[in-house]
């Protein structure tokens, strides 16, 4: 049994090998959602989920790629924390392979100084099976949605519309990648998603423009094409909110929602629910061929569950939630 590391941005054999085992094990634990294309899957691992520094490793045996890690060290908001994406074949697991990965995966993030590893798993699922026969405590919980643009009843955009009282706030938009003074005020929203002092969004954080850049990188190295809608403040000219979402032209029938933040000084005006239905009227106009589109939020963000219940979003397969693991000063000996 050996554990390798590899380069996600020049092996590519072992990225096709490893996304090939990904689409095998996703359609048994996870059928419900939408499957990542292969230049997707190379990207993510190429880039990370946000652009922190990260590694990939992978265990092989005779038959070729049996699992597989991706572990990034989030270098803002989660200094203590190693993010973990882990994979073993349905067919190769119950042998210790997932296990070894694990325990594997623990050292590299002492040996970045992290006291925790973070992973998602699809409730009742092996993954979730697998945490917990690790020892890890459950954390937040992720509900899940879908919408069927198909199924949407003819005016249902425009009559929700009426429901919005926004005077004094208009409407923007723009695919990536965005310019410079638009990046400082996305970089302001990445700030109140982390839960920062509040700023305006013309003024944003180290961290924040950081996040920022680094979410460019990645929808760069995944080649998206990405969209995003905000509300702007007509008397201060700032931006009161934002959603993003992304397409990826090699399943290009799928959306992926990314975020949806208002700042707290412009709440109570339906600004989410405006720039969201702002967001479906423009994909109907340069994404014509969508056929739904996935999100995923904390069970807490009641706002913004409502605003997908008001659109249409129905529940998409069960929850996931998230699993964590302590550290102590060596692996666990239990890995």
């Amino acid at each position: 049994m050996r554990i390798e590391r590899f380069d996600p941005v020049h092996d590519q054999v072992r990225v096709r090998a490893c996304h090939e085992l990904f689409a095998i094990a996703m359609a048994a634990d996870d059928p419900d959602e939408p499957p990542m294309s292969a230049r997707r899957f190379a990207g993510w691992l190429a880039a990370g989920s946000r652009g922190d520094p990260q590694e990939t490793w992978l265990i092989s045996g005779a038959a070729g790629v049996d699992g597989w890690y991706l572990i990034e060290f989030p270098d803002d908001d989660g200094e203590h924390l190693g993010r973990l994406e882990l994979q073993v074949g349905p067919g190769r697991r119950r042998r210790g392979l997932g296990t070894a990965l694990a325990r594997h995966a623990a050292g590299r993030a002492l040996a970045r100084g992290r006291t925790q590893l973070t992973a998602f798993a699809r409730q009742d699922s092996a993954g979730e099976a697998f945490a917990l026969g690790l020892g890890a405590a459950p954390g937040r919980v992720i509900v899940r949605g879908k919408l069927d643009i198909g199924t949407m009843p003819a005016g249902h955009l425009e009559q929700l519309r009426a429901t919005v009282r926004a005077a004094g706030y208009s409407v923007l938009s723009w695919q990536a990648p965005a310019s410079s003074e638009r990046m400082s005020q996305i970089a302001a929203m990445y700030d109140v998603l982390a839960g920062l002092p509040p700023r305006t969004a013309r003024e944003a954080s180290p961290l924040g423009a950081r996040r920022a850049r680094g979410i460019e990188g990645r929808l760069k190295a995944q080649r998206l094409r990405h969209y995003s809608v905000a509300a702007c403040h007509d008397g201060s000219g700032e931006l009161a909110g934002l959603t993003q979402l992304a397409v990826d032209p090699g399943q290009p029938e799928w959306a992926f929602q990314e975020m949806t933040v208002v700042l707290r000084a412009h709440r109570g005006h339906r600004l989410g629910l405006l720039i969201r239905i702002a967001m479906l009227q423009r994909l109907a106009d340069v994404e014509p061929q969508l056929s739904g589109i996935v999100t995923g939020n904390a069970d807490t963000s009641r706002n913004i569950i409502a605003i997908n219940k008001a659109l249409g979003y129905e529940r998409l397969g069960p929850p996931a939630r998230s699993w964590e693991l302590a550290l102590g000063a060596d692996p666990p000996a239990s890995l």
